[in-house]
């Protein structure tokens, strides 16, 4: 080892003819390099690369077979590179930015993590440390909002929209499949089909594949329908109208059968209970007077 001395206080290192050191302070004989005096190594350089650069005895920077690798400032790492591509950047101590294979895998504002990429999964996480959105391969799969979610997807389709901590709408395969105001459901769908309408807490409608019913916001049946063809109408919880097979058999208002249809043909009519009229294949039989 030879070591050459610039200064009283600074001097070189060289170890088979190439550059392995640099010493900074403490080079009195111009051999030692170390364990005299307050000497420092500032510099180590191996195979005629940088390895270590040290600043008033600390790391500043760190050398692997070319590729700068560290770079520490007041004694905190500020950047590790790997395979020449930054992987780690600090600012102020807590780690700002990580980098693997030129994609950024980790980013930090302050003490909170503000987005996280890897091959599978991106976490971008707000300054607080709230998570505000997950992605898998590329994809949304999930939006959270003040620690709530608010949006979920699958397969890049919404799946799942959430406010203020309530799901407000579910879709599946692209189709909504349930909406929900202030935590009561308030409508879900079946294969494209709307089957369940509620307002505030009473069922609005059904439908699903043979049946409809249709509720009014106090809760009260309004109308029924069997395979697309209304079967009830009830009005004030009184069935008004019965119908079967597409044909109405039945009338009513209020509490009183007014009038009875089969085959679309009226058959009896009743006012307050008493039957003022029968009908039988179209002829009149029977009339009632009060």
């Amino acid at each position: 080892m030879v070591v050459i001395v610039v200064s009283l206080r600074v001097g070189i290192v060289f170890a088979n003819g190439m550059l392995v050191g640099a010493v900074g302070s403490g080079v009195r004989d111009g051999v030692k390099v170390t364990g005299e005096g307050d000497g420092v190594v500032v510099m180590v350089v191996s195979t005629g690369v940088v390895v270590w650069v040290n600043a008033s005895g600390v790391l500043v920077m760190a050398v692997a077979s070319g590729v700068l690798v560290m770079v520490i400032a007041s004694g905190v790492v500020v950047m590790v590179i790997a395979s020449g591509v930054v992987v780690i950047v600090i600012a102020s101590v807590p780690v700002v930015c990580v980098v693997v294979s030129g994609v950024v895998v980790l980013i930090v504002d302050s003490v909170a993590v503000v987005m996280f990429i890897a091959s599978v999964l991106v976490d971008l996480v707000g300054a607080s440390g709230v998570v505000v959105m997950v992605v898998v391969s590329g994809v949304v799969v999930m939006v959270v909002v003040s620690g709530a979610v608010i949006m979920v997807v699958v397969s890049g389709v919404v799946v799942t929209v959430v406010v203020s901590g309530v799901m407000v709408i579910v879709v599946v395969s692209g189709v909504v499949v349930m909406v929900v105001v202030s935590g009561v459901v308030v409508m879900v769908v079946v294969s494209g089909v709307v089957v369940l309408i509620v307002d505030s807490v009473a069922v609005v409608m059904f439908i699903a594949s043979v049946l409809v019913d249709l509720v009014g916001a106090s809760g009260v049946v309004v109308m029924v329908v069997s395979s697309s063809v209304v079967v009830l109408v009830v009005s004030s919880g009184v069935a008004v109208t019965v119908v079967v097979s597409g044909v109405m058999v039945s009338v009513l208002v209020c509490d009183s059968v007014v009038m009875v249809v089969v085959s679309g043909a009226v058959v009896m009519v009743v006012v307050s209970g008493v039957v003022v009229m029968v009908v039988v294949s179209g002829v009149v039989v029977m009339v009632v007077a009060s």
